[in-house]
């Protein structure tokens, strides 16, 4: 059955045969290396951008009630909160600040600010971790806001797997963000990531409230479980779509 997250693969195709539509010559052999739609849409199921797209467009339309019940999960806790799917406004942010991390997603609550990195094959860093810490600092700087910040990552390994360091795990965090060289890092923007180390550090003391992971095969049992129990049928529609794209991926069963 052709679910909505079909029609995602259809706008890539449109675009693919009418590249004029987005300032290309159609025609143009040089434009693409790859030469029909079945392949692009191959193409695309390996690229973790196409599913952040998808999943961008699955949590700005989910209820609030099953946006919470993902974080409670995976953080193991209540945060009974109300959250505000807000990646437009944050990435507006972050275009101003020049050369910073753009986070996957980002849920704004009344008392929570939630970011989520999502990754499929790729690790994460202190670096990136740090950045983030960072950009919620600026973030909530601009919105003269304390809320509390949480970070999740969302994989498809475990999280033995997540960091690019082996030596690196949730329960040191806080030395290797204290011993991080910054100087090393040369970005072009205006913001100095050695600045906010102290404020950043100051995040980092509780670790287990900042921070937590979950994978794509828990994250998926959560859709089959509301698929199973919901009775509003757009929000069964979403779920179905959004099943069918994790499985065409290979990230759940």
């Amino acid at each position: 059955m052709n679910y909505w997250n079909k029609l995602y693969d259809e706008i890539l195709g449109y675009y693919f045969w009418e590249p004029q539509h987005l300032g290309r010559q159609k025609g143009d052999k040089n434009i693409f290396k790859i030469s029909d739609y079945k392949k692009l849409i191959e193409h695309s199921k390996k690229l973790e951008v196409s599913l952040n797209h998808q999943l961008s467009l699955f949590f700005s339309l989910a209820p609030n009630e099953f946006i919470e019940k993902f974080f409670n999960q995976s953080f193991s806790r209540q945060f009974n909160d109300s959250f505000v799917f807000d990646i437009a406004e944050i990435n507006d942010f972050v275009v101003g600040l020049k050369d910073f991390s753009q986070p996957d997603f980002w849920f704004v609550g009344e008392k929570h600010i939630i970011a989520v990195e999502m990754k499929l094959e790729a690790q994460s860093s202190v670096l990136q971790f740090l950045k983030y810490l960072t950009l919620n600092i600026l973030y909530q700087e601009s919105k003269k806001t304390n809320k509390e910040f949480h970070l999740l990552y969302l994989t498809r390994n475990g999280i033995d797997q997540l960091w690019d360091k082996r030596d690196v795990n949730f329960e040191n965090l806080y030395d290797k963000v204290h011993d991080i060289d910054l100087n090393a890092f040369k970005g072009k923007g205006s913001i100095k990531l050695e600045s906010y180390r102290q404020q950043v550090l100051s995040l980092v003391q509780n670790t287990e409230q900042l921070v937590a992971h979950t994978n794509y095969k828990s994250f998926g049992d959560l859709l089959k479980q509301e698929l199973d129990t919901t009775e509003n049928e757009i929000f069964k529609k979403l779920l179905l779509g959004t099943i069918d794209e994790l499985k065409d991926r290979n990230l759940i069963n």
